[in-house]
């Protein structure tokens, strides 16, 4: 075997020491030949499971419903104040408030897309997603997962303008 293949290489790092705590039991680190999980044990530590010959890397992308519930609510909210409202006389209502409420809520409503990535190995699952607003901020990482998740299994990476799989193009990452 050459040293590249027995190198342990970074892929991507998920999560950094700084975010440890919003991502307790979560994949932080994928390298070559091994993931890192976030454990807690007096503060935290970096758990190493090694990849086996048979361990599977999936993608996907999917949507964070909790703020997306949250913007429906306080839209309602807002749309409830005009339609069953009653103020009295001399209340001040801000209207520039209401105004960057219902345009937050809205855009809240349509959603917050998050990346899923999920590893099997060992006969145990272990995932990582990311955090409901920074789906721009990961998509270099969860690239070169995607393309050493190709590599590993023996899939070619796709040639340019040949479409991608689902949660890649979903996503809109290209490898």
């Amino acid at each position: 075997m050459s040293d590249i293949q027995t190198e342990d290489l970074t892929i991507a790092t998920l999560v950094h020491s700084d975010e440890y705590a919003k991502h307790f039991k979560q994949i932080a680190i994928i390298r070559t030949h091994a993931i890192y999980v976030v454990k807690r044990k007096y503060g935290y530590e970096m758990a190493r499971i090694p990849l086996e010959q048979g361990a599977t890397i999936t993608y996907a992308v999917t949507w964070a419903l909790i703020p997306m519930l949250f913007g429906a609510l306080l839209v309602a909210g807002i749309i409830a104040i005009f339609v069953f409202g009653s103020v009295e006389a001399g209340t001040r209502i801000p209207v520039g408030a209401l105004a960057l409420g219902s345009i937050f809520g809205s855009v809240l409503i349509r959603g917050t897309k998050r990346h899923l990535i999920t590893v099997r190995t060992g006969g145990r699952t272990y995932r990582w997603r990311s955090k409901a607003g920074a789906f721009k901020d990961k998509i270099s990482s969860t690239a070169r997962v995607i393309a050493f998740m190709r590599a590993r299994n023996g899939i070619p990476a796709a040639p340019p303008g040949a479409p991608e799989p689902a949660g890649a193009s979903a996503a809109g990452l290209s490898t």
